[in-house]
C-alpha cells in the first residue's frame, strides 16, 4: 500500500507514542517519494539528507 502523503504529522495515538517532543512540538515525518510508493525495495535509495538542528 502506498503512502497517502510523503510528509505529515506522526500518527502518535495510533503508535501509542507521546504527542509532542521534549520542546512541545508535534512530531513530523518526511520520506522521499521512492519510499512512499508501492513496491518498496531495501535496495531503493532516496534523496533526503538528515541533519541535526532546528530549522529557521
Amino acid at each position: 500500500m502506498a503512502c497517502a502523503a510523503d510528509e505529515g504529522f506522526l500518527p502518535w495515538a495510533d503508535l501509542g507514542a507521546a504527542s509532542v517532543d521534549a520542546w512541545g512540538r508535534l512530531y513530523r515525518y518526511r520520506v522521499t517519494a521512492a519510499f512512499a510508493r508501492d513496491g518498496l525495495s531495501l535496495s531503493d535509495t532516496g534523496d533526503i539528507m538528515i541533519t541535526a538542528g532546528v530549522l529557521p
